[in-house]
């Protein structure tokens, strides 16, 4: 069963609620994803009617917001189908009682929501590395100021313990909804390949990421370090655009590689690659959250990360850890640098010990996601 059927209908108002959610138009996007989190959660009650608006470019633009008659896709996730249609952006807005709001908090956007007599709630979730007003500079403490003044119909959720913290530092409250994913969970039931065949490895570089977030140089480097004669790896590397350290990765008889550059993935081609490989990589100089590393968790992959916030948010407590040094913060989220010669070591340990590899939280997830679907029925709900 799963964890939809499980709390159909846990909750029911009094009254059909009209919740809106805001995603870019990009089927790779992590924030699309989300958004179709808050929906995944909130369909099994029947008076809430959840809907994407998907809009074409930045979210941190205001013209989107300042265009009431412009055209954009709805998409209203009640089934397994979403339906789709188009909508003006003032006659989608006017018509919620409850806006989520992802990442990017739009000035603009916000006094529009706050001027429609019938919104009651916008629930806006931030990442942490993301505490600015537009991508291309830091406004940080301006970001800061907006939120520590805001209406108090504007409510702060914090998907984990260490994004809590970090608002809670600079003095904006928030509530901890600790994150999901709607994706099954799977039982670890396949063995690894083991010593003396290859261990299936997938990194996913996404975009690379703000700052070269995603770390793919380390990845590189320590695939230079990988000892010639040594276990064999299979690397599969997804990559949505080249990046100078994938263009020339060394030629060993111990690597074999499968490389994706362009490859623009889905939740479900997500799903596929995580169901593919026995370790996932996540050598992250910095995360707002770490969405792919949740994801692959749930799909039964073991997860090399960072050791650092809000990675180790999400592992279970007996995984290896990438070695890193602390190195200041961007924006609001710690930064470090993660030790290559240690991503080496860890997937040594696990070639020569690949039966941790099948540690099974299969119920933890299955709880998380329970948890996950309580508190944000209750939370909307409760408006």
């Amino acid at each position: 069963m799963s964890a939809f059927e499980r709390h159909a209908a846990v909750i029911a108002p009094k009254a059909t609620t009209a919740i809106g959610v805001l995603a870019p138009a990009r089927p790779d996007s992590g924030l699309l994803r989300d958004a179709e989190t808050i929906c995944w959660s909130l369909r099994g009650q029947r008076d809430l009617k959840p809907s994407i608006l998907l809009v074409q470019g930045n979210l941190y633009t205001t013209d989107y917001a300042k265009s009431p008659t412009a055209s954009y896709t709805v998409r209203y996730p009640t089934s397994l189908v979403p339906q789709a249609q188009t909508a003006d952006f003032g006659t989608w807005l006017s018509g919620l009682d409850i806006l989520f709001i992802l990442e990017a908090y739009n000035p603009t956007l916000v006094r529009a929501a706050l001027a429609s007599p019938k919104l009651r709630r916008i629930f806006y979730i931030p990442n942490l590395e993301w505490a600015v007003l537009n991508p291309y500079g830091d406004n940080t403490e301006e970001w800061i100021s907006l939120l520590q003044a805001a209406d108090q119909r504007i409510v702060c959720l914090a998907r984990s313990q260490s994004i809590a913290q970090g608002l809670t530092n600079v003095g904006i409250a928030s509530t901890l909804i600790p994150w999901s994913v709607p994706d099954p969970v799977r039982t670890r039931c396949r063995k690894a390949e083991g010593i003396g065949r290859r261990l299936r490895v997938l990194y996913n570089a996404g975009n690379h990421g703000f700052r070269d977030r995603r770390g793919s140089d380390i990845v590189a480097s320590a695939l230079q370090r990988w000892p010639d004669c040594g276990p064999k790896l299979y690397i599969h590397i997804k990559s949505n655009q080249p990046h100078p350290a994938l263009a020339a990765l060394p030629n060993k008889p111990s690597l074999q590689y499968a490389v994706d550059i362009g490859y623009q993935s889905d939740r479900h081609s997500l799903t596929q690659l995580y169901d593919e490989a026995d370790v996932v990589v996540y050598p992250s100089r910095f995360e707002g959250f770490g969405l792919g590393l949740l994801e692959a968790l749930h799909r039964g992959c073991y997860v090399l990360a960072t050791d650092g916030t809000p990675m180790t948010d999400l592992l279970p407590p007996e995984a290896l850890r990438i070695k890193a040094s602390a190195a200041g913060c961007v924006r609001l989220a710690p930064r470090y640098e993660p030790q290559p010669h240690s991503l080496v070591s860890n997937l040594l340990h696990l070639c020569h010990r690949p039966e941790q590899l099948r540690c099974d939280h299969s119920d933890d997830y299955r709880r998380r996601q329970d948890a996950f679907i309580a508190q944000m029925v209750g939370l909307v709900c409760s408006v």
